[in-house]
């Protein structure tokens, strides 16, 4: 959020048992229109290979978040 207030794009990455905490957070920081990229929780007991094709998956949203920067 430091970066996104200084004009440095950012994209935050959580899963989704921590999405509603990160959107708390946006709400407290006054910053609620910064885009979270949601990826399915949990993500450290996945195969390798799973973790490519969730990241597959989230590149587009990782650029849009990017790319519309509030």
């Amino acid at each position: 959020m430091s970066f996104e207030r200084e004009g440095i794009p950012t994209s935050t990455v959580v899963t989704d048992a921590f999405s509603e905490y990160g959107h708390m957070l946006t709400k407290l920081q006054s910053m609620e229109d910064l885009p979270l990229v949601i990826l399915p929780h949990p993500i450290a007991a996945r195969r390798e290979d799973e973790v490519r094709d969730l990241a597959k998956a989230a590149f587009e949203d990782v650029v849009s978040s990017l790319l519309s920067a509030p």
